[in-house]
Formats: structure tokens, C-alpha cells, sequence
């Protein structure tokens, strides 16, 4: 190795992808290993890296471009956690400043991190960051970030989990506390990929609520909401109207309660109002999946969509993937509406039980339709997919947790067919032929080749403790003031 080049050198280590290879590798001479350490351009920490050893570690990898601290399942007991060794703001200021062409830092579950901002305000006050991802970390408040300052400038991508009791349950109604409203000057116009989760945000005010951060998201192209609390319709207009170049959009809700008109309703926060603006200002938005949780088949619905605002919106979009998760009122006159959609390649339908066999008929007749997911569909059986393998349209389908849907059904469906099963299934051209011979003549070669029956974890499912959670719900009287995403620092949060 002494007489090979350090160009040729360099090149053999960039072709090593493993980090425990790049390791073993930079072990066996001192050049591999001064090599290694100023090529070494990306780095995972797991548990057991105490505060002082961020040091060191920058100090041999002065040239890091992403770092990825992963603390998840780092709990006493489980054999993974080191002496409750954890990374706290201190580690993180380490890392902030010995990293000096840092690009992207990914945390997840550090529960180490409290107090102190110093790194979060330093990592923005250097403006170098293009990716920042916070995840289940739980001394990392939502408003901890209006600290990142100048940071947001140069910020691509940011995705942040708030670590809340998926159970917490914040009211909307009116308050007679009102916090001090105050503008921020976030500018984030470089911002293209935004995922908030169980975040709390304020429907009310001109310069306050989630509204006031995707207004400056001009150059948004992907955005992923999942149970943020308090969002309104003016908050998906106002991106509408600023984000021009939204393409793919993934909303999960659960509804709360509204003032609407003097009354109080109990819906999910968006509404037909916030389908039509993104129809009407996205002309390139090509991706949806909408999923709702903790929902009934209530009068008043619970759900602020309405079938024929869905239907409107996709036929007004070039929307080519379609996911609808939960969707009560999503039922077979949708699909017959949906079957004119001119670009819908993708469609997949996870408990959406109101589609029945009735609703399947209508699949052959999309125009552009080649993939398909059923997932918890229980109204549809092997009847409804009948229909499917006559017209020979599909390329692929994905069947799993649909009761009435047998092995034998899904046969000739697409050219590529997935079904999920309760059981293990890994059969060869061989064991489909088996499988088929007792009830039926054998598959065709097509047939053989296009089925794969195995096990896979189903995607999670509506949320079903519905009892319990009306049970949790307070009352006008006993409602607790709202908080929101953006707002003085100062100002004690309420709600989280």
C-alpha cells in the first residue's frame, strides 16, 4: 500500500461504502489512516459517546460533510446504552465547531439535549447547513429553532419530530390569555423539503400560526404535516399562494375543535377550501396522500374534506400518485369520479371501507392507472379484482390486510402482484404451481412469474382508540389557552 499514489488511494476508499470496512481499513498503516480521516465525509454515532469524545472525534475527522447521531432504543437495561452516557448541547457545540464544512446533522432520540441553544444558534450564526433533521429529541423545543437565525437561509431540508404524547389534546377554542405576538424575520426561501410533526400552532393572527413560516417557503417542492395541532385553511392557501413549486404533499389529521361561526365544531382542520387553492396556485403537484385518524362517521363529519372537493382537486391537478388512508368519505361514486382522472398513474386505499366491489369496476377504466394498493379494504373480495385480470391493465397491485381478498384472487390481477398475508409466503414458480393445482387448472407462465406471496409489516392503521380519546376531550369551560409555532421566546408555552 506504501507505493500506491494518494489519488489512487483515495479513490479505493470512496468506493468503500460500509463505515465499519472504512474502519478496519483505516487500521492497517498510518496513510490509510490520515487518509481515511480527512476524506471521511459522512459519520453515524450511536449510544455510548459521551460529551468529550466529540472533540476528539472532530479533531480526527476535520473535513465531515453530514453527521448522524442515532440514541433510538438507547434505554437503560437493553444492553445498548453505555454507562447513560448521552450526547448533550455541549457535545452538540462541540460538533457545531469543530465540523466546519457541516452540511447536514441528523438527531434522533438524544434525550441529552436541554438547556442550552449555543450549537443550534452557532450552526445558523455559520449559514453552512443545507440539511437539518431533528427527531424524538426531547429537550429540542419547536421554538428552540427560531434561535437558528440566519441558518434558515441556506436550509434545504428540515424535519422536525416533537416527541409529545401522541394522546395530548389541545382544544381550539377561544382564550382569554393571549401571548405576545411578535414577527420573525425567518427567511427560508431556499427551503424545498419541510416535514413538522406534533407540532402546536396558532389559527389566529396575521403574524403567528404555521402560516407565517410556508409563506416564505418559496421554493418548497415537498411538504409533510402529521398531527400538528391548530392548522386552518389560511395556512394551506397561504403556501399555495407562495410555494409555486409544491409537488408532493402528505397531510395526516385528526380532528379538534374549531370555533366556526359563533359555534364549535369538531373536524379535522383543513377543509374543500384548502384542496381548491392548492388546485388553483400548484400547477405542478403530482403527489397527495391524505390520511386521517381518530375519525367517525359522524353527523356533522369529522373529516373537513368532502368527496366532491377531492374529486374536483385531482381532476384539476396533474396528480399522478393518489393515497387515501381512512378516508370515510371516500366511497364507489369516488371512484367512478375518479376513473376520468387524466394523469393518476398510482392510486392506493388504505381502510377505506365505503369502496366495494361496485367501486373496483371502475379501475379498468382509468385512463393512465397502472398501480394499485388495497390495504385494509375489507368490502372488497375476490370479485371485485375479477374484473382486473380479464382486463390484463395493471402493472402492479399490492393486496394485504383485506379480509375477503384470497390468494387465488389476486392471481393475473397485474404482471406484478404483492400479497401481504397474516402468514409467511415465499413460494417459487413451483409452489404457486402447487397452490393452484388444487382448486384450479395451472397458472400460465405469466402468472407464475408476476406473484409473490409473502409476509410484510402492514402500514399502521387508523387510529382506533376513539373512546378513549373522546373521553380525554375537555370541555369550553375546561380548555386550556392555545399555543403557537412562532411567537416570543419569552413567553411560557401553553398546550405542549
Amino acid at each position: 500500500m506504501e507505493h500506491l499514489s494518494e489519488e489512487l488511494i483515495i479513490e479505493i476508499l470512496k468506493r468503500i461504502t460500509r463505515t465499519s470496512d472504512l474502519n478496519s481499513v483505516s487500521l492497517v498503516s498510518k496513510q490509510l489512516y490520515a487518509i481515511d480521516a480527512e476524506q471521511r465525509a459522512t459519520i453515524c454515532i450511536g449510544c455510548g459517546l459521551s460529551t468529550e469524545d466529540f472533540s476528539a472525534l472532530c479533531s480526527r475527522f476535520p473535513n465531515l460533510l453530514k453527521v448522524e447521531i442515532d440514541y433510538s432504543g438507547s434505554t437503560p437495561g437493553n444492553g445498548n446504552y453505555i454507562d447513560n452516557q448521552e450526547v448533550t448541547s455541549s457535545g452538540l457545540l462541540m460538533v457545531a465547531f469543530g465540523c466546519k464544512a457541516l452540511s447536514s446533522l441528523y438527531l434522533n432520540d438524544c434525550k441529552g439535549i436541554a438547556g442550552s441553544t449555543e450549537w443550534l444558534e452557532y450552526l445558523g450564526s455559520d449559514g453552512s447547513l443545507e440539511e437539518l433533521i431533528v427527531s424524538n429529541c426531547k429537550g429540542v423545543s419547536q421554538y428552540d429553532f427560531l434561535k437558528f437565525g440566519p441558518g434558515w437561509m441556506k436550509l434545504k431540508t428540515f424535519e422536525y419530530e416533537n416527541e409529545e404524547n401522541f394522546f395530548s389534546i389541545h382544544p381550539r377554542y377561544g382564550s382569554s390569555v393571549k401571548a405576545n405576538t411578535h414577527r420573525y424575520e425567518l427567511c427560508c426561501e431556499n427551503l424545498k423539503d419541510l416535514k413538522l410533526v406534533r407540532l402546536v400552532t396558532e389559527p389566529d393572527g396575521p403574524e403567528i400560526g404555521l402560516r407565517f413560516l410556508l409563506g416564505k417557503c418559496k421554493a418548497l417542492e415537498k411538504l409533510c404535516l402529521e398531527y400538528v395541532t391548530g392548522v386552518i385553511d389560511n395556512d394551506m392557501i397561504v403556501l399555495s399562494q407562495a410555494c409555486k413549486n409544491l409537488k408532493s404533499i402528505s397531510l395526516v389529521l385528526k380532528p379538534e375543535h374549531y370555533v366556526v361561526g359563533g359555534h364549535i365544531e369538531f373536524r379535522t382542520g383543513f377543509t374543500d377550501e384548502s384542496l381548491k387553492a392548492l388546485a388553483l396556485n400548484c400547477p405542478l403537484l403530482e403527489d397527495v396522500e391524505l390520511t386521517f385518524t381518530s375519525c367517525e362517521h359522524w353527523d356533522p363529519p369529522e373529516i373537513g374534506f368532502t368527496q366532491e372537493g377531492l374529486v374536483s382537486f385531482v381532476q384539476s391537478c396533474p396528480i399522478r400518485v393518489l393515497v387515501l388512508n381512512g378516508a370515510l368519505f371516500f366511497n364507489n361514486k369516488g371512484m367512478k369520479a375518479l376513473s376520468s382522472a387524466q394523469f393518476l398513474e398510482t392510486l392506493s386505499l388504505i381502510d377505506c371501507n365505503e369502496v366495494t366491489d361496485h367501486g373496483m369496476r371502475f379501475i379498468v377504466h382509468f385512463p393512465s392507472l397502472i398501480n394499485l394498493t388495497l390495504r385494509f379494504c375489507h368490502n372488497v373480495t375476490d370479485v371485485g379484482l375479477s374484473e382486473l385480470a380479464h382486463a390484463q391493465k395493471l402493472q402492479s397491485l399490492v393486496v394485504g390486510g383485506c379480509g375477503y381478498i384470497s390468494q387465488k384472487g389476486v392471481l393475473g390481477a397485474a404482471k406484478s402482484v404483492c400479497y401481504e398475508d397474516a402468514r409467511v409466503f415465499s413460494l417459487s414458480a413451483a409452489g404457486v404451481r402447487r397452490e393452484k393445482e388444487k382448486n384450479s387448472p395451472s397458472p400460465t407462465a405469466g402468472e407464475v412469474a408476476s406473484v409473490h406471496l409473502e409476509r410484510r409489516s402492514p402500514p399502521p392503521q387508523r387510529h382506533i382508540h376513539d373512546r378513549l380519546r373522546r373521553a380525554l376531550l375537555f370541555s369550553p369551560a375546561t380548555a386550556p389557552a392555545s399555543s403557537w409555532l412562532f411567537r416570543n421566546p419569552s413567553t411560557p408555552a401553553t398546550g405542549l
